[in-house]
This record gives structure tokens, sequence and C-alpha cells, in this order.
């Protein structure tokens, strides 16, 4: 069995197959797996602890192999177009390996991208997604001082572990209308209707009912893009909502037989529970699947 994607639904997938007799080989463009279930992890301890280690068990009992920087580049009918980095094998020339895999069940874990978010400024240095604040957080790089959390719509995971680890932080529930500054974000303003939780910082309105804060950067915490992509390519059906193109899949996440889509790419919450249950879902019905 093959997976693609070693993020939360993509380890948790990978454990409960393995649980089950199958064996699987997982693949990563990143440096590390786990992927968001790490990060929040090392930033807000606790929640994603008993999925990482069932997966560290399932690696520990030889069942599932993991191939990091290594990206899934295109599905291409029942076959999958794998590179990796050149840099993991020192006796290859200075090029990716690439090859063409093909196995009896393939399952696409690719997440979500970090919502845009369209305001005045918002390319200006020092405003960032909350998901990159956070992930530089797990490596001890802070982004700011003085932060300010914007939460969009129902946000997500990013925001809540950020303030959770540094509370000195501005949380605010709105979309921003504009930033100051040029060099670096200096301050951003909010509409008359966003709400701020109880670290608001006081800031004067620029204009009558805006809300203004101080701050050396901006987090954005916007619902996740689905990475919709290889599942498209794979034959899955789509549709669209605020967030973007959503994967629409059968029972257990079954886009075709023996190709499955989970996770954020398919509209589960990035939350534990959410993301476990999707998988054991998953693997009840792969596990129908007739032997070769």
């Amino acid at each position: 069995l093959f997976r693609s994607g070693a993020g939360p639904a993509g380890i948790a997938v990978a454990a409960e197959l393995a649980g089950r007799g199958r064996e699987v080989h997982v693949v990563d463009d990143d440096l590390a797996w786990g992927g968001s279930a790490r990060v929040l992890e090392s930033v807000a301890p606790g929640p994603w602890r008993s999925a990482m280690a069932a997966f560290a068990r399932a690696l520990a009992g030889g069942r599932v192999q993991v191939s990091l920087r290594t990206t899934a580049a295109g599905v291409y009918g029942d076959d999958v177009l794998l590179a990796t980095d050149a840099d993991t094998d020192p006796d290859a020339a200075d090029v990716p390996r690439v090859e063409v895999v093909r196995a009896r069940t393939l399952v696409l874990a690719q997440g979500a991208h970090d919502g845009g978010v369209a305001f005045e400024g918002n390319d200006v240095p020092g405003v960032m997604s909350a998901r990159a604040a956070c992930r530089l957080l797990a490596h001890q790089v802070a982004v700011g001082s003085r932060v300010v959390v914007a939460r969009i719509g129902e946000g997500g995971p990013f925001g809540r572990a950020y303030a959770a680890a540094r509370p000195e932080v501005t949380v605010v529930q709105g979309t921003p209308v504009r930033v100051s500054g040029s060099a670096r974000v200096k301050a951003v303003t909010f509409g008359a209707d966003a709400g701020a939780g109880s670290r608001e910082g006081a800031g004067a309105g620029e204009r009558e009912g805006e809300r203004r804060y101080a701050c050396d950067a901006l987090l954005l915490d916007a619902p996740g893009a689905p990475a919709y992509e290889l599942a498209s390519q794979a034959g899955a059906e789509l549709s669209h909502d605020a967030r973007g193109f959503v994967v629409r899949t059968g029972r257990g996440g079954r886009i075709r037989d023996g190709v499955f889509a989970v996770g954020e790419a398919v509209g589960t919450p990035l939350e534990p529970e959410a993301i476990a249950r999707s998988a054991r879902e998953m693997a009840a019905e792969a596990a129908e699947a007739k032997e070769p």
C-alpha cells in the first residue's frame, strides 16, 4: 500500500492500516514526518501525542516505511510519479531521482494550503500565516515581540496553539482591513465588527468604528484551502465553497477502486478525534478491498 503525505491524516491512516496487517510506504516532501501534528505538538503539547506515538510504533514495528524529501508529483491512471531530492542519495548526480510506482491501494493525504486573505498591505513583511509562525516557534524562533493573531471565520488550530504558547499576544476575531508599515508591519486595523479576546491590546481607531493594534507581526489564522490537485488527477469530483475546492469522496474516502483521499483535502477538520475517526473509516473500507 502506498500513502502520499505524512501529515496528521497520513500518519493516522498509516498506523491504522499497519495495525490491520498492511505493509505501508509513506512519502512526504518535508524533512521529517508528522507535518502539522509535529508542529502543533511542539508548540502546544498534548493533543497530537497519541497519534505521533502510534505512528512511531508502526515505524518501529517495520510495517511502515517513510521516504522523506520525496514529492508525489502526479497521478496518471494507476501510476504515481515520485521525485526524490538528489541530496538524499550521496552517490547520485545533482538531479532529483524520478520514478513511477504502482500500489494496490493509494491513499492521498495532501492536507491544505494556508488560506489567502485579501486586505490592504497583506504582503508587508511580518504578515504571515499562523501555521508558518507555529512552525518557526517549534524551532524556537519568535516572529515578533508584539504579535496580533487574526482569527478569520472558523480559523484553525494554529492561532490557538500560538496564543497558548505565547499568552502575551493579542487575539482578534475578524478580518483585517489594512496594515501599516513598509519594511515591517507596524499596526493592523480591523473593522467595527471584529471581536477581541481577553488579551486585547487597546488601540485608537483610525476611522470611526475601526480598531487599530500596534504590532510587529500579524498572524492570519484562516481556514485552510484543501490541496485537491492530486486527488483531482486521480479522478475525484470537486465542489467549491468558501475554502476553495474540496475533494468529494464516497464511503471511507473512496475516490475509485483502490484510491482514497483523507484529511483536510476532503474537508475533515484538523482535530485529533476527527482525523482518527476518518482514518478508521478509510482503513475499514480498504480492508474490504479484494486481495490481488
